[in-house]
């Protein structure tokens, strides 16, 4: 075993394991049933982006958004949205890549979009989506649902049910469709955010609207206006280890010759 090309590769990819995100953090509890937004916000406050068991937030009057969990990546068992009259928005859920063996969104009175499950690639279980009688806008949960074509290429394990929404969400034919119809602007707006994201943002650029797939970070009213950028974490990760890897390739070349 050539050791000095082991420690080369130690050295170019130790840096990259200190970066935010790359380590699951389980919280503390296996399973949470929030009813108040207090408990939502102490959820989030433990800093913990792995659930082992259930999430569940519902039969609440006073959850109005879940800007608090915006850590949480992973939910092993059941997602559940239900029952909740004041939440518009799931924007707080946008960095759940993974549910385990269900997710339901049911009887938001109030809600509106699924924006905020966009990164949402497998569903270990069912998906349901119904009884949430405002609810008009769903086509980022199509990729998920198999678009273009939809079942069987969707990424969902069990069943899919969406019913008794307002129009664009009652049915998977619905999100599809408007998914279709919205994919060269999501496409634009996508590829806007990625390069602001590369080459930073201006003051102006911060005051224009986000795009859903994209949620903008809540203010900070304290926050320092010489605050450097935040350390990019996962979506700048897969660059850094392909520069790693290509860098030591380069340099098991010149070791053979």
């Amino acid at each position: 075993m050539d050791f000095k090309l082991l420690r080369i590769a130690f050295a170019l990819l130790l840096p990259l394991l200190w970066v935010e995100g790359v380590w699951a953090v389980e919280c503390p509890q296996t399973d949470y049933r929030l009813t108040t937004q207090a408990e939502v916000d102490a959820l989030g406050a433990t800093g913990c982006d792995y659930i082992a068991g259930e999430l569940l937030i519902g039969n609440s009057t006073d959850i109005t958004h879940l800007d608090g969990l915006a850590n949480i990546t992973s939910v092993e068992v059941y997602l559940a949205i239900y029952n909740n009259a004041a939440l518009t928005d799931l924007d707080g859920l946008n960095s759940i890549t993974s549910v385990g063996d269900g997710l339901y969104i049911q009887e938001n009175a109030a809600l509106t979009n699924l924006d905020g499950l966009n990164s949402i690639t497998s569903v270990g279980g069912e998906l349901v989506i119904s009884g949430n009688q405002a609810l008009s806008n769903c086509k980022l949960m199509a990729p998920l649902l198999g678009w273009p074509k939809g079942p069987p290429d969707d990424s969902v394990d069990g069943g899919i049910f969406v019913e008794n929404n307002a129009a664009g969400c009652n049915s998977i034919e619905e999100i599809l469709d408007s998914y279709s119809d919205a994919l060269p602007e999501i496409v634009a707006l996508r590829l806007m955010n990625t390069s602001q994201g590369f080459l930073g943002s201006s003051s102006e650029d911060t005051d224009k609207e986000i795009p859903p797939a994209a949620r903008e970070a809540p203010a900070k009213d304290t926050q320092d206006p010489q605050e450097p950028n935040a350390i990019p974490t996962l979506p700048m990760l897969g660059l850094f280890i392909l520069s790693g890897l290509l860098g030591l390739f380069g340099i098991r070349r010149l070791a053979h010759r």
